[in-house]
This record gives structure tokens, C-alpha cells and sequence, in this order.
């Protein structure tokens, strides 16, 4: 498989599809570099890499616009029978 990466706005970059945020080594959030702390309950970040002097991490507030569509495409499949008023905006896309 042949690795692919995109720069977009921010130095963010699109590795393979997934976005990743740069971090200075002293922004990196609390949360970095351990896998589970029990006494939070909660899930450390694991998965990085660095380049040219930062380190990127995962950004999973960020979706890429075949994410945002392929949900919206789910939520019309799955409403669009008892949702007149979604029923109502898809026909007028359709026409």
C-alpha cells in the first residue's frame, strides 16, 4: 500500500485519510504518550509521528468532507421514510 499525504490549512496533514494536528513538543496534550489511565478511565494517545520538528497526532474533530457525506448519506437511508421534512429538502435536491 502505497502511503499518500496531503497538507491543508494549519500544517494539518491528511495521511492516508486520516488528519493529523502539528504540536510543538511542549503544546502536546496531557494525554499523549501513554495507553490507559485507570485512575481517569481514560485512553492516552498512541498513535503519531513526527515530522520536520513537530509531532503530528491524530485529529478526530476534524472530518474530511467523504466522512461528513457518507454520514449524511447513512442518516438520510436510515430517516428519509419517517422524516417529512428531510423527505421535503431531498426532493426539491432531486428536481
Amino acid at each position: 500500500m502505497k502511503n499518500t499525504i496531503k497538507f491543508i490549512h494549519s500544517k494539518q496533514i491528511v495521511l492516508n485519510g486520516k488528519v493529523y494536528k502539528p504540536y510543538l513538543v511542549g503544546e502536546l496534550p496531557s494525554t499523549f504518550g501513554f495507553i490507559y489511565n485507570e485512575d481517569k478511565d481514560q485512553e492516552g494517545i498512541t498513535e503519531w509521528f513526527n515530522y520536520k520538528g513537530l509531532t503530528y497526532l491524530k485529529n478526530n474533530n476534524m472530518k474530511l468532507a467523504a466522512d461528513l457525506l457518507q454520514e449524511l448519506s447513512m442518516y438520510i437511508n436510515l430517516n428519509y421514510e419517517d422524516d417529512w421534512y428531510l423527505q421535503e429538502k431531498v426532493n426539491r435536491i432531486k428536481n
